[in-house]
């Protein structure tokens, strides 16, 4: 299998908890996986080569050590970008009703306008988090999205401690990043792509969304997503 880092010496690995997994941030759907909406501060930073790797949330039930979705970012694209790639690349990315996963919600980058419905609930007032605060978006040729864990369950080890602090940053070393890669090469011999279902189905009548998620976690945006660290408590 491919090395999960092509510069281990340079290439970043970033980690958050997924507390709405509903198919829109990330978006697996087609030949790519985008990250386009929510967890401004990690697109605005990320860069080519960098991991991203989304846990499960205790607060939605789920384990916290559950690998929700892991991608190696091939491209990183302005909003205004992205909204042309989608019209004549990824038609799929746009959303055509509140039940459509599609992440390509905003029509333009010229000024906060209503998105077009879908999944994710986002509206007026998310623009300035998810285009000008955001500003980019990542995408992924190489990813492996699990979902609710319907195919397979991926957990992290014990010896593998991840400090989630959604507002705190910190460096993490070149033995921290080799740690997460070998256990990547161990456990992840499924083909890259979507290897599962969304935890929270448009069919369904949970009361959650996206939007709703993205409120609670806004200080942890606003102030900064935190590169994995793997045995280290960093203040």
């Amino acid at each position: 299998m491919e090395p999960l880092f092509a510069d281990i010496e340079n290439n970043k690995l970033f980690t958050y908890k997924v507390k709405f997994d509903g198919g829109n941030a990330p978006n697996p759907y087609g030949t790519v996986c985008t990250l386009a909406i929510c967890k401004p501060a990690i697109r605005r930073s990320a860069r080519p080569g960098d991991v991203i790797v989304g846990f499960g949330c205790k607060s939605n039930g789920d384990n916290e050590k559950r690998i929700i979705y892991c991608m190696v970012v091939s491209e990183v694209l302005s909003w205004k970008e992205y909204i042309n790639k989608c019209s004549t690349t990824w038609p799929n990315k746009i959303p055509n009703s509140v039940r459509d996963q599609g992440d390509c919600i905003w029509k333009n980058t010229d000024g906060a306008h209503n998105p077009r419905l879908s999944h994710s609930g986002h509206n007026l007032g998310d623009y300035e988090t998810d285009v000008q605060y955001g500003e980019n978006v990542l995408v992924a040729d190489r990813f492996w999205y699990f979902g609710r864990g319907d195919k397979f369950k991926i957990c992290i080890e014990d010896e593998l401690p991840i400090v989630n602090r959604g507002h705190r940053s910190a460096s993490n070393t070149r033995e921290m990043r080799q740690a997460f890669a070998d256990f990547f090469r161990n456990h992840f011999t499924m083909p890259s792509g979507k290897q599962g279902e969304p935890a929270i189905a448009p069919e369904t009548s949970d009361e959650r969304t996206c939007a709703k998620c993205r409120r609670a976690e806004k200080e942890d945006d606003e102030f900064g997503d935190v590169a994995i660290i793997l045995g280290s408590d960093v203040g």
